[in-house]
């Protein structure tokens, strides 16, 4: 536990720091300083290395913040918002860290001594369940369950998804050791459920589906204009098994190149072609099935004999790990073998920690995930992402993520919105409220305004906001696409994402969010795709989709390689000052090492709609386009590109 004596202003500070009106910048800077002191950040390093960690890189993030509070005075109210909710955030992790005493791991309830044989065979669960609800209980300080080295099966029990339920818990650790791992019977399971829990951690562990949720072969040809035969790889499961007709997607299938990865499994490149959704599979023989697909392009237009594919059950719910509406959660040294969606979702997750976790396929394989490696959606608080191996992954490495609602209808100062769109915990007296023009084709937030109260009125949530927004299109008043309501404060403030792999995927990056650093990771990209890293907004529909609102980023130190593309698209639409707001902003781009395999047309990093970026120290090694090739910039401003060293086949 923190020392009392170095702590013991944070509460006033805290207090203090809440929605202050209009801070100045030295107000703010005088408050970082203080928060996050040398003392402090030692003390707390001293017996939380991680939370130290993190701490120490906020400075990074909020210094960044100064510099674009000091050049943008369009969005400078905006992001002095930012900064003063990112130190109150912060100061009530500190003051937690100060009255939270850290969790004792040796001393522990044994899943053994309740019953557990960790042989693979037996069902482990309910021993397993009563030593999460014994240590739950305990108020001595007993809060860790251990698993002893062994192999245990665990069966989901209830209507409830989740193999492994921790729901409603507080100052828990789930570990094992060396040699522990957890057996999924079903491969559509969620093997652990994270539910409305604090300061809940599950360590050292791994987790292995006993029947993966894919199957893999090799295109050898077609019978049809819509139809595809493959030969099924060798222990692969067949494509007709139930689990697939089961799945939310009916089988989503990902094509691959012929050629290989020297020495790998790998396919050189991923998703050489268009990707299907519930084909009709027959059964030619024991290893050969066709697949007719829902394209009205002839296949031979887009698919090659030798081409590989990979056939998911892919269901969107079932991630192996759901931590969903919890604060603190800690996922550390946990192994993931496959998942029928995502491996790890944070869902409306507040500082979540997620270090030292590998995602890859099994020995045999060459694909694991059917969906993301790391999903971050709706948080406000963002955490740690460190130390990771995410590779073969079906879908994206790695996505930040948050949604936009409509109203439906609106009167002044007060909006009304459906209930089942938004968190009361974010949607909350104090926090910001702010609008995009999506109906004029607007992708960035025009105005932002403080929320004064919200309260039910049956299916809707009056919210009541201490600046009106002016007329806008609502659910109610246009049947195109109406106006679209975000949260600027639930943005994953504070993310840090250092000394990860991320490698062999579908996969990009769609990186939305404020105020975060991506540094010193190594990315190894396949995909064959026009662009590799996303920082920009995403179409919505009529009732809102996962959006980003990127601003405030730095990318710095890390090492890219991958396919020719564009490695960063950076913002969309059309941003003039004072005329509409930038879909992206304040992006540094700085001291990466940039490896492009190959050559196209497309320039290295795109901005558009863009304001306040900075793209410089960079070595990149490319054969770039003669247009265009390095940066490629339109309806942007305040570009800065000096110092990049540029190498290889320039200009071609």
């Amino acid at each position: 536990m923190m020392s009392k004596r170095i702590l013991a202003g944070f509460g006033a500070l805290l207090a203090g720091a809440l929605f202050a009106a209009d801070p100045s910048l030295s107000d703010l800077n005088c408050r970082r300083d203080d928060l996050l002191s040398r003392t402090t950040l030692e003390t707390i390093a001293a017996t939380d290395p991680l939370l130290g960690e993190w701490l120490a890189a906020q400075k990074k993030i909020l210094t960044n913040l100064e510099r674009a509070i000091e050049r943008d005075a369009e969005q400078t109210a905006s992001l002095k918002a930012d900064y003063d909710y990112l130190l109150t955030r912060l100061a009530e992790e500190i003051e937690f860290a100060r009255n939270t005493p850290v969790i004792d791991e040796s001393r522990h309830y044994n899943v053994r001594d309740f019953g557990a044989r960790g042989d693979g065979s037996a069902d482990d669960g309910e021993a397993l369940r009563k030593a999460i609800a014994a240590a739950a209980a305990d108020t001595t300080g007993r809060r860790t369950v251990f698993l002893p080295r062994g192999r245990y099966l665990i069966r989901c029990v209830g209507p409830e998804t989740g193999n492994v339920k921790l729901d409603n818990l507080k100052n828990l650790r789930l570990v094992g050791e060396h040699g522990t791992e957890i057996l999924l019977p079903g491969p559509l399971d969620v093997a652990i459920r994270i539910l409305n829990c604090d300061n809940v951690g599950v360590k050292n562990l791994t987790l292995t589906y006993r029947k993966v949720p894919y199957t893999t072969g090799v295109i050898t040809g077609f019978p049809a204009d819509d139809t595809i035969r493959v030969v099924i790889d060798p222990g692969m499961t067949a494509p007709t098994e139930p689990m697939f007709r089961e799945a939310q997607t009916r089988g989503l299938m990902r094509v691959y190149s012929p050629e290989r990865i020297p020495g790998s499994l790998r396919p050189a490149r991923s998703s050489v072609a268009p990707h299907q959704g519930a084909p009709t599979v027959t059964r030619i023989d024991d290893n050969t099935f066709d697949f007719k697909l829902n394209s009205f392009t002839p296949t031979a237009k887009h698919y090659t004999i030798g081409s590989r594919i990979a056939f998911y059950a892919r269901t969107y719910g079932n991630h192996t790990i759901n931590n969903a509406n919890s604060s603190r959660t800690r996922l550390e040294n946990i192994t993931i073998n496959t998942s029928s969606a995502m491996a790890i979702l944070n869902n409306s997750a507040e500082r979540p920690f997620v270090v030292n976790c590998k995602v890859e396929a099994l020995p045999g394989s060459f694909v694991s995930t059917s969906a993301d490696g790391i999903y971050m959606r709706n948080i406000s608080l963002g955490g740690l992402v460190k130390g990771n191996e995410i590779r073969h992954v079906g879908d994206d490495f790695m996505n930040i993520h948050s949604y936009v609602h409509p109203a439906a209808k609106t009167d002044g100062k007060t909006i009304y919105v459906n209930s089942s769109d938004w968190d009361p915990r974010t949607l909350a007296a104090g926090r910001r409220l702010g609008l995009i023009r999506a109906s004029a084709g607007e992708t960035g937030v025009e105005k932002e305004a403080r929320i004064l109260s919200v309260e039910p009125e049956g299916r809707l949530l009056k919210v009541t906001i201490d600046t009106p927004f002016g007329p806008f299109e609502t659910l109610e008043t246009t049947r195109d696409i109406p106006d679209m309501l975000m949260l600027p404060d639930n943005q994953s403030h504070g993310l840090v994402i250092t000394g990860n792999r991320f490698e062999d995927g579908v996969s990009r990056f769609l990186a939305g969010g404020r105020n975060w650093l991506f540094v010193d990771n190594v990315v190894i990209d396949s995909l064959s795709h026009p662009f590799f890293m996303n920082i920009r907004p995403e179409a919505v529909g009529r009732n809102g989709f996962e959006f980003v609102a990127p601003r405030n980023i730095e990318i710095s130190g890390n090492r890219f390689q991958t396919e020719a593309k564009t490695l960063f698209r950076i913002g969309a639409g059309a941003a003039a000052p004072g005329k509409s707001a930038p879909t992206a902003s304040h992006i540094r781009i700085i001291d990466n090492e940039i490896d492009i395999v190959g050559s196209s047309d497309l320039p290295l990093i795109e901005m558009e709609g863009s304001a306040y970026l900075t793209v410089s120290g960079n070595d990149v090694d490319a054969v770039l386009p003669q247009s265009g090739g390095f940066v490629r910039q339109q309806k942007s401003y305040q570009v800065s590109i000096p110092r990049n060293h540029l190498s290889g086949n320039l200009g071609r």
